[in-house]
């Protein structure tokens, strides 16, 4: 074993060089393979805002979903923030979440999962602020577990391009005190040219 270990090692160069040359060859193949599995399309970049036509979630396209709704969206510029309203079970988690995934699709080269992709062009942070944030170990409420995940999205909107995705925001506490969080937190938001 150490005589094979010093004869690889008079290579390890080399070897270092084709693993990586490996690797890039098959992430280009998965995006190929996810492309045609999923019918994805390159998007177009603009700074023009976000259209995106026939979205299909790429987490239920994973989950083997049989029938997937897809969504559209539009956010057209200088319109940087978005308000997703109606009852339960529409789907308004599902189009977030779904609009999120697009972003990180396209930061990695990926064809997204939709009819038609307009987004602005990478690089970009993304921040999504999804699901219970209760932490019954650090004793959190909801609530407070939520405020912290809403700290952590405007330290992402720090940076010169992101998308801070939120769903149910300001939720867990009274309507009202939380109807004001929300506003500021948008507020906020918008002002740090966040999407």
């Amino acid at each position: 074993l150490k005589r094979l270990s010093s004869l690889v090692a008079t290579h390890a160069t080399e070897l270092g060089d084709d693993i990586r040359i490996l690797g890039t060859l098959d992430a280009d193949r998965v995006r190929g393979a996810f492309s045609r599995t999923f019918d994805g399309v390159a998007p177009r970049f603009h700074e023009r805002g976000i259209r995106l036509q026939a979205l299909r979630p790429p987490a239920l396209l994973l989950a083997g979903l049989e029938r997937v709704v897809p969504v559209d969206m539009t956010l057209e510029a200088p319109t940087r923030v978005l308000i997703i309203s109606g009852p339960n079970g529409g789907g308004k988690s599902v189009a977030l979440t779904a609009c999120a995934w697009a972003f990180e699709l396209a930061r990695r080269g990926v064809p997204i999962p939709a009819q038609h992709a307009e987004l602005p062009a990478p690089p970009y942070a993304v921040a999504a602020v999804v699901g219970d944030a209760a932490d019954d170990r650090a004793a959190h409420s909801t609530f407070s577990g939520h405020l912290e995940s809403l700290q952590r999205a405007l330290e992402v909107a720090d940076q010169e391009r992101s998308l801070i995705v939120i769903d149910e925001i300001a939720s867990g506490t009274e309507p009202t005190a939380g109807s004001a969080i929300a506003c500021g937190f948008l507020e906020c938001l918008a002002e740090r040219n966040a999407l």
